[in-house]
């Protein structure tokens, strides 16, 4: 397939690289930084440009799918920044009559059905990124599973010409997909929390945290890939952006569980800078 690739950074660089990989011929960004962080990256860029499957350009038209893969900039309060991303996608809808943009961006719910209602000659379908720094090429050519959201079944042969080499898909509605991800990184975030807490708790009653873990993990309503290891508290955008997203939803719900997450992560923030500055 004919695919390009826009966006920024970390992630557009992983997408087009691997997508040229996977055999399709990819329009898309590489930059430098990841190149050097991401373990085999360089070399497959470097084999799939040889080969003429990647073209490290922004040309979007003529392609059956456009991937906006965008690293959604967040201000120091994990606030996120939608701007570009959005100009992003009328910029490219604009000039699209007959493909599919495949939004892998980290956004709102309901992000895209705005987007659709603002270009009802363009089809979407969501499909989050699920990609850990560090061991992102691995975890794309080698993923769980893929969420896809579509609106429309027709587009699920396009999709699956796409991910197919990739993984196992999730079929869902465009809304599911979008919340699947909030849902996800909320759900590490928590977890990463709670650890921390038990393992503060557990240290102050003469309990090892290690064991503590250990005896988490062996349970099987729980299991050994659990986020239970206490130590740093989450920093970065990534899982932040999503707690944020849903503190915005929730607050008119008045549910106060995760309200809760970033401020049990900020206390823990606030004494780790303390045990540094003794």
């Amino acid at each position: 397939m004919k695919i390009a690739v826009v966006g920024n950074g970390h992630l557009a660089t992983v997408y087009s690289v691997c997508l040229a990989h996977g055999g399709h011929t990819v329009n898309g960004p590489v930059f430098p930084s990841p190149l050097a962080s991401e373990p085999r990256l360089a070399q497959l860029a470097q084999t799939a440009i040889e080969s003429g499957l990647l073209d490290c350009s922004c040309n979007t038209q003529d392609k059956d799918i456009v991937i906006v893969a965008w690293d959604t900039d967040v201000d120091p309060e994990d606030h996120a920044d939608t701007r570009p991303v959005l100009q992003d996608i009328y910029n490219v809808a604009s000039g699209l009559r007959d493909g599919l943009i495949v939004i892998a961006a980290q956004l709102p719910v309901g992000f895209i059905a705005k987007c659709e209602k603002e270009n009802p000659h363009v089809r979407f379908a969501c499909c989050p990124e699920n990609l850990t720094r560090g061991n992102a090429v691995d975890r794309f050519l080698h993923a769980d599973r893929i969420v896809c959201g579509i609106r429309r079944e027709s587009d699920k042969a396009i999709l699956i010409n796409l991910w197919e080499p990739f993984g196992r898909i999730e079929w869902m509605s465009i809304e599911s997909a979008e919340m699947s991800k909030h849902a996800i990184n909320a759900f590490l975030a928590t977890s990463i929390c709670f650890a921390n807490e038990i393992a503060e708790v557990a240290r102050r009653h003469g309990a090892d945290p290690r064991e503590v873990e250990r005896a988490l993990k062996s349970d099987s309503r729980i299991g050994q890939r659990a986020y239970l290891r206490p130590g740093e508290p989450y920093t970065g955008g990534t899982l932040g952006r999503d707690v944020r997203y849903l503190e915005q939803m929730t607050n008119e719900l008045e549910f106060p569980l995760l309200n809760a997450v970033r401020a049990s992560n900020d206390t823990h923030k606030a004494r780790e800078a303390e045990t540094v500055s003794q």
